[in-house]
């Protein structure tokens, strides 16, 4: 899938009825127009969009905003591009902290989907 902005969009197979998670974020660059395109297709609601730096710009550039949102909360983040300060971040964090790398000549698939579900479902028992 192709957006106005000419970024491409790709969702793997399978990835129909996600449940609905609270607290989650998205979508990928592309922002609001992302969001009107892949909410819908991976029936999802609207989810809250986290600004990045205009594109292009290096990866390591996501987490100043990742960490704004972020807060004290748990964080799942599931990104084709994670940079080592990523990493490092999130091993010192504190908090429950998940990071999913995902190939992107695949995207999100089910896999990634599901592997975030099961680790969100920890946290609560």
């Amino acid at each position: 899938m192709r957006n106005r902005s000419g970024y491409a969009r790709r969702t793997g197979h399978g990835c129909g009825n996600w449940p609905r998670i609270t607290g989650s974020c998205g979508p990928p660059p592309g922002g609001d127009e992302a969001n009107r395109l892949l909410a819908p297709l991976l029936q999802l609601p609207g989810l809250p969009v986290i600004r990045f730096p205009p594109v292009p710009f290096h990866p390591r550039d996501k987490l100043p905003p990742i960490i704004r949102f972020a807060g004290r909360r748990p964080l799942a983040w599931i990104d084709d591009a994670l940079a080592p300060e990523a990493h490092a971040w999130a091993a010192e964090r504190g908090i429950p902290t998940l990071l999913i790398s995902v190939d992107p000549a695949k995207g999100l698939t089910r896999r990634a989907v599901d592997r975030a579900l099961r680790w969100a479902a920890s946290l609560t028992g």
